[in-house]
């Protein structure tokens, strides 16, 4: 049921003597509704108070903007911290959102952009991995302005709305340096992906400022798309069949808490034994044991600056590129100093 403002289409139906679905034609703006109902629901609306919501007001004008947003997954708070930043913000705009989401899977994101392009709405939010570079410019061809959240294309980069992934990965191994450890494995994604490449640079970066050697026995590359807990576990396990190593640089907070649980399962101790670093810094790595230090993924600012430059471009504004955000470490218990000895 539709509300606005603590009202329902009922309340307004009641009042203007008419039926729910009439309510909904004249907010929508059909035809289908004579002249004389009309005239009663606007001035029910009017005088229940309707125009103090933006998003009813660009309703009742016939002027609704949407905006469509693709998200891989709506399955734990790290996607949903974004699309309800950028909701908030476009309601803020009076404009509306439609989301839908592409389940780590290339076609089922292609299918949700023709989707989106079928509807003819005002603009696009993409948060998507695996749809094709070619897919993204064809659909700019639509001359309906686009923005990419978490990837970066040379010929968008005023669209593009990102973190800095490779400071991320540089501060999470530049910590376990500063606590003395020489050996430190990572976990991480296909490399042929900006935000992945981003933070294995980081680590690389990290290792020769250092004067670290980079060993290739340390870094264990999972295929994707879904990065979760049991491939974790499996990467790390062969990393502790093949090499030492004192601390662990894992590329998201699912693949290190699989980490954690190998190393438990070999008998070691966190942080006594190994270290352990994650990056996004969903809400349950607080309470992990022990609490996982991680980089922190600053989702909600993304968000809000994903919905800004949109309304932006949909504004006809001119804009430039935007500098990567740069995350912050928060440490908590999962790491310590290296053990002497």
């Amino acid at each position: 049921m539709q509300t606005f403002g603590g009202l329902t289409v009922k309340d307004v139906a009641r009042e203007a003597g008419v039926s729910p679905a009439t309510v909904s034609r004249v907010l929508n703006g059909s035809a289908r509704v004579s002249p004389d109902k009309v005239e009663r629901v606007r001035e029910v609306i009017e005088r229940l108070g309707y125009k103090a919501n933006p998003f009813s007001k660009s309703l009742l004008t016939e002027d609704l903007k949407t905006v469509g947003v693709l998200v891989p997954n709506l399955r734990d708070d790290f996607y949903g911290v974004i699309v309800n930043a950028i909701e908030r913000r476009l309601l803020e705009h009076g404009v509306h959102m439609m989301c839908s989401l592409g389940h780590e899977d290339a076609l089922v994101e292609e299918d949700a952009v023709q989707t989106f392009r079928s509807r003819s709405l005002n603009a696009y939010i993409l948060l998507a991995d695996l749809i094709s570079d070619e897919a993204i410019l064809e659909l700019v061809k639509d001359n309906i302005p686009v923005v990419l959240i978490h990837r970066y294309l040379p010929e968008l980069q005023h669209m593009c709305v990102n973190i800095s992934n490779e400071h991320g990965g540089f501060i999470a191994t530049q910590h376990l340096i500063e606590l003395g450890h020489t050996r430190i494995a990572h976990i991480t994604g296909p490399l042929n992906r900006h935000h992945t490449l981003g933070r294995y640079t980081g680590y690389m970066k990290a290792l020769q400022q250092a004067g670290l050697p980079v060993d290739p026995a340390l870094v264990q590359s999972v295929p994707g798309p879904q990065w979760e807990i049991l491939q974790g576990e499996r990467m790390t396990q062969r990393l502790l069949s093949r090499t030492r190593f004192t601390a662990l640089f894992a590329y998201n907070d699912w693949l290190a808490i699989g980490a954690m649980r190998a190393v438990r399962a070999a008998g070691l101790r966190i942080p006594e034994d190994i270290s352990i670093v994650s990056f996004d810094n969903r809400f349950f790595t607080e309470v992990t044991d022990p609490p996982l230090t991680g980089v922190d993924f600053p989702r909600e600012t993304l968000g809000v600056l994903a919905a800004d430059r949109v309304i932006a471009l949909m504004n006809g504004q001119d804009v430039q590129m935007l500098p990567d955000l740069k995350p912050e470490l928060v440490v908590r218990g999962s790491t310590a100093a290296v053990k002497k000895g």
